[in-house]
């Protein structure tokens, strides 16, 4: 068991990772470069899973499906998705990544966090597990203190802002189509 100093030190730790990981996102942003924040996970779902459909899509992002379908339609009007009717069922519309949205993912790379450089592929699946196992379990203490769907509310919030102020419109050039 943990005592409470190395308790003390994994949340210092946690909190200098975040800062250095900001910094350099901001950084990249300031150099031009797309940063990659929250903005990507949709682009990124759709870049590993193509033609799902919005539920689908809802599931692999552990979103809602409100918040799900305004991330989507707003990303359908920046160019950056697409939806069409799905040939089995024609109630079902799949989504797919246009070629701004390609290109974005293409980005995202490049921008992707500098620290993530210092670990290998094995240690990067242990650290997604660890933090997944830690998130999920905070997310399910949070829901239980706040059943009202605050949570819900905050996570849609925080979608709105991404979109709002991380996905270029489509009549806006990214800094690489821009050369």
């Amino acid at each position: 068991m943990a005592t409470l100093f190395e308790t003390q030190q994994i949340i210092e730790k946690f909190m200098e990772l975040s800062m250095l990981m900001q910094f350099s996102q901001d950084t990249k942003t300031r150099s031009g470069r797309n940063a990659f924040r929250g903005q990507g996970k949709v682009l990124l779902v759709l870049y590993q899973h193509e033609n799902i459909s919005q539920k689908e899509l809802a599931d692999y992002m552990r979103m809602t499906p409100q918040s799900t379908a305004e991330f989507v339609n707003k990303l359908v009007k920046r160019g950056m998705i697409e939806k069409s009717k799905s040939l089995t069922d024609g109630r079902v519309y799949l989504l797919r990544l246009t070629e701004t949205g390609k290109k974005y993912v293409s980005d995202l790379e490049l921008a992707s966090p500098d620290g993530l450089k210092y670990i290998d592929e094995e240690e990067k699946q242990q650290l997604l597990s660890i933090l997944t196992k830690l998130v999920d379990g905070m997310r399910a203490d949070f829901e239980k203190r706040e059943p009202e769907g605050v949570f819900d509310s905050l996570q849609n919030m925080i979608a709105q802002h991404v979109v709002k102020t991380h996905i270029p419109k489509k009549d806006e050039k990214t800094s690489s189509e821009a050369d």
